[in-house]
């Protein structure tokens, strides 16, 4: 520091300057080691047991708060005499110093507070500012900015090098190499790029191979070369290009860059450009019917061209041309679409059995079962021509929900009103509750109750095949809203009761002789209920809640009659004549059964060898206080039974009873299994039964609480197995037998297998990161085993 001072005394030498920049460097680097043993507990350079990769740059941090003053500035601001004013590079000097001495001060004053010091001393400290000058308390002030800048900067860096962390721990391993890309459409994301690009070189992330800017404004940036990691040779590649590749690449077509049907493919996406959504609408559209006419693209790219690069115009006419790519019967279904507001999350089932009823979806042979088939065509066609966003998917890659987008939602809105599938008197606010052309009549202003109040009894409603109450929680006490419904609607095919408070059936849902779904799922309705319904075109009922274990409706006592029932959710015998009526109904295709007894279960067993043709997925839920007896499965041989004959594919086991015995039944008779779900209970003996069936392509544990031994061997014989999920259990981990199956499977909520061929579940290890959270100054030992130097710098910075 003296140095520094006498540097500033007199005209400085070349040698000076030298001294005078070492002697910066020389405080910071001492400065910055203070730092980090006072944060972390040790004076040495290399904390013992924590990486260099694991603390943060304290130089760097110090030399951002204090540049160091430039020479050149030193030199032109110095006179030869010493003056009692200070000089400006002097102040900065001295600012250095005192900053640099004040913040160490201060650093020891909330460390023997921390410590449990009184405060009377830091009181004192306060009176005795009273006599300091008002540039002694302005350079005061600024140097607790100064403190707490730093304080700031070492919580960013550990932020971002907790963000390196989690990145190196899903490569899992440092072979494996990442490329970043970011996606912006102008420059004001370039500087927070620059400045993380900074601090990646920093921290030493090898397992960044390079990043990528994707955008479309961004690329005319002078600079190119600035965004590079690690800086290479800058290489552009549009948004044209991306989506050129995408359409080449699903094409499978070796096409030349001279020839005309490319060009013609670069030009149409040139002139999108840069409207995204029209790019990827055309890239899904093409790929639905890649063997579209060179003509008819040349017609696409003339109407793009007539619109003069005006975004709207261009979407409007990709819109146009995508939908008139639909069958004819496929744009009326997603014109139905527009009674949803945009953006609204719709369930694939729900939209299925709806598009049935409304009789959008019509075959040849007016059958359910194959309309409901052509109805599932119809819901991938419109999500692969990007016209439907799906939202939720499931682990094995099945669609559950969708969304409609906007613009989407706009256009086929506006097509919708012309056509009136929207009515002009029906606000859009209600509209999804009811059927289209039902010439109900309701406002904004009012509700879904208005209507229920007054159901006149005449032929107007005659048109109402779907009303969709969900989520109306008008019934309590207005037992004959639903009464009305069942009297005065009659010709209803698909009624919604779900996350309603109904709470009761009329008699007179039997008068409901068109009624082909009945959802009354998340309901308070007795389970008794539908023991007297009668409707013989029923085909989906649907009961139970989520929200309560073991819930369940009655099976109708009179199935037998129901001759073209398909889905049976969440349904309860009351004797085992139930079951033995279910299996006479042939065209079951999906079963949801409570088992209380055994011989109900017994039963079942039977009744699922008789609907070894039709039945597709079967769910059991045993709530059985005695697991079953060995009788209950020597009295249901499967001698002379052909395992072939099955066509059951998804088998689901909830409850807490043994299932060994019943998976060994099930991997007898059902070879065509592909994916099982079991719920409750879970032994080592489950795992090894499963591993014999041979079509086994999934395995879902879900909610496994009774694990005694909290651990699991995943045995070696899974043939098949390519989807392995665990959701809310409390195994503590996974022993995989065959380190290679963990390679060829999707493993969802596993963390990858450690070297010793040990998955740990990720709620396990996001309930130790939690604990060992909880607190300012928590001391939880995993965390700190995990990375101790960043657990002492976050305890450090939330005390002070």
């Amino acid at each position: 520091m003296r140095l520094i001072a006498q540097s500033t005394t007199a005209t400085p030498s070349k040698e000076d300057q030298k001294k005078f920049a070492a002697s910066y460097q020389k405080i910071i680097e001492e400065t910055a080691k203070k730092l980090k043993a006072k944060i972390h507990g040790s004076s040495d350079q290399q904390i013992h047991g924590v990486s260099d990769q694991q603390v943060p740059d304290y130089e760097d941090i110090l030399q951002e708060v204090f540049p160091e003053p430039t020479t050149a500035a030193a030199t032109n601001g110095h006179t030869n005499t010493i003056s009692t004013t200070s000089t400006p590079v002097e102040g900065q000097i001295i600012e250095i110093i005192e900053g640099v001495k004040e913040m160490l001060r201060d650093l020891k004053k909330l460390d023997n507070y921390s410590g449990g010091v009184s405060s009377e001393p830091a009181a004192q400290g306060s009176e005795a500012d009273f006599g300091k000058s008002a540039e002694e308390k302005s350079f005061h002030d600024k140097t607790e900015e100064k403190i707490l800048e730093i304080k700031y900067k070492i919580l960013a860096q550990l932020m971002i090098r907790g963000i390196v962390d989690k990145i190196q721990e899903q490569l899992g391993g440092n072979t494996k190499r990442i490329l970043i890309i970011l996606k912006t459409d102008d420059n004001k994301h370039v500087a927070v790029w620059e400045e993380t690009m900074k601090i990646l070189c920093r921290l030493g992330c090898n397992t960044i191979a390079g990043a990528m800017i994707v955008a479309t404004k961004t690329t005319q940036h002078q600079n190119k070369e600035d965004f590079c990691y690690p800086r290479l040779e800058v290489l552009e590649y549009p948004l044209v290009g991306r989506y050129l590749d995408t359409i080449l690449e699903s094409t499978k077509e070796p096409l030349r860059e001279e020839d005309s049907r490319q060009i013609l493919l670069r030009s149409i996406l040139y002139e999108c450009e840069p409207d995204e959504f029209s790019m990827k609408l055309f890239v899904h559209t093409f790929h639905a019917k890649p063997k579209r006419s060179n003509e008819e693209l040349r017609k696409l790219l003339n109407n793009l061209r007539a619109t003069q690069n005006s975004s709207p115009d261009i979407a409007a006419k990709m819109f146009n041309f995508s939908y008139k790519d639909l069958p004819k019967g496929y744009r009326s279904c997603l014109l139905y679409l527009a009674i949803f507001p945009a953006e609204t999350e719709v369930r694939v089932s729900t939209l299925v059995g709806r598009w049935v009823a409304e009789g959008l979806i019509t075959t040849t042979d007016w059958s359910w079962s194959s309309s409901v088939k052509e109805a599932l065509k119809c819901f991938v066609a419109l999500i692969n021509q990007g016209l439907l966003s799906p939202d939720s998917i499931g682990a094995t890659g099945n669609v559950k929900s969708c969304r409609v987008k906007q613009p989407v939602h706009g256009f086929i809105d506006k097509i919708a009103r012309k056509q009136r599938i929207l009515e002009k008197r029906l606000s859009s606010r209600w509209a999804r509750h009811f059927s289209i052309f039902s010439d109900v009549r309701l406002r904004s202003s009012q509700k879904v109750e208005d209507f229920l109040k007054n159901i006149p009894k005449s032929s107007q409603f005659s048109k109402i095949k779907v009303l969709d109450l969900e989520q109306c929680n008008c019934f309590k006490g207005n037992r004959r809203y639903l009464r009305d419904i069942c009297s005065k609607i009659l010709m209803l095919k698909y009624l919604s009761l779900r996350n309603t408070d109904a709470n009761h059936l009329p008699k007179a849902i039997n008068n409901l002789h068109e009624l082909e779904v009945l959802d009354i799922r998340e309901t308070e309705i007795p389970m008794h209920a539908t023991r007297k319904i009668l409707l013989r075109k029923l085909k989906r009922v649907l009961g139970g809640s989520r929200h309560t274990q073991f819930s369940s409706i009655h099976i109708p006592e009179k199935i037998d009659k129901m001759e073209g029932m398909e889905v049976l959710s969440n349904v309860q015998p009351r004797n085992h004549r139930d079951l033995d009526h279910i299996a006479g109904r042939f065209t079951l295709k999906k079963l949801g059964v409570v088992i209380r007894k055994e011989s109900h279960l017994g039963a079942l067993l039977v009744a699922t060898k008789d609907l070894k043709r039709s039945l597709r997925s079967l769910t059991i839920t045993l709530n059985m206080l005695t697991p079953p007896t060995d009788q209950c499965f020597k009295d249901k041989s499967t001698t002379e039974w052909d395992p072939k004959d099955s066509h059951l594919v998804s088998l689901s086991i909830m409850g807490s009873t043994q299932k060994k015995e019943l998976l060994t039944w099930f991997s007898t008779i059902a070879i065509k299994v592909a994916k099982v779900t079991i719920s409750g209970s879970f032994r080592q003996d489950d795992m090894n039964t499963l591993a014999v069936f041979p079509s086994l392509s999934c395995v879902r544990l879900r909610r496994i609480h009774d694990q005694t031994s909290h651990e699991l061997v995943f045995v070696a014989g899974f043939k098949s197995l390519s989807t392995f999920i665990v959701e809310d259990t409390n195994i503590a981990k996974i022993i995989f037998e065959d380190r290679d199956a963990s390679k060829r499977m999707k493993m969802v909520g596993l963390k990858e297998l450690d070297e010793d061929g040990v998955a740990v579940p990720k709620e396990v290890e996001q309930d130790i990161n939690k604990n060992g959270d909880q607190s300012a100054g928590g001391t939880d030992s995993a965390a700190m085993a995990r990375c101790p130097s960043l657990w002492k710098a976050k305890s450090w910075l939330w005390r002070n």
